[in-house]
């Protein structure tokens, strides 16, 4: 009987830290501090497994593509994640999470406030897709 108790005991103890491995899925707004901190090693890291779990995610390829050709210094890597990202962000997509796009935050001369356009986004990743077929 005392071995039946540990071996249950063991199980438990084994789920409940298998649970909590699951429970402690990345997200991406830790991966995204990470990238304003400009700890780009760790980032990196964190930013592949995340698009393996999520990779249709906009800003997730957006700063991927941008890390690869900046920091990597590989503008092949970086190509697909441009054009993916470019494909996923939309309206609706700004709309939900500027945060993530406050880098292309400016003023809107028509109304005075500070907004982040498709535009201004869909312009930069042309021409930064523009400079890596030039290099």
């Amino acid at each position: 009987m005392n071995m039946d108790k540990k071996v249950i005991l063991t199980t438990l103890v084994v789920a409940c830290l298998s649970f909590h491995v699951i429970g402690q899925k990345l997200k991406y707004k830790s991966v995204f501090a990470k990238l304003s901190d400009k700890q780009y090693e760790e980032a990196y890291t964190d930013l592949t497994n995340f698009l393996e779990a999520n990779p249709e995610h906009a800003s997730a390829n957006l700063q991927m593509a941008i890390l690869a050709e900046e920091h990597l210094k590989d503008c092949e890597k970086a190509k697909p994640y441009y054009e993916k990202a470019k494909r996923l962000i939309d309206k609706k997509e700004l709309q939900r999470n500027e945060k993530y796009y406050e880098s292309y935050r400016r003023r809107d001369f028509r109304s005075g406030k500070m907004t982040v356009r498709l535009s201004d986004i869909t312009t930069d990743i042309d021409r930064r897709i523009g400079n890596c077929a030039g290099s």
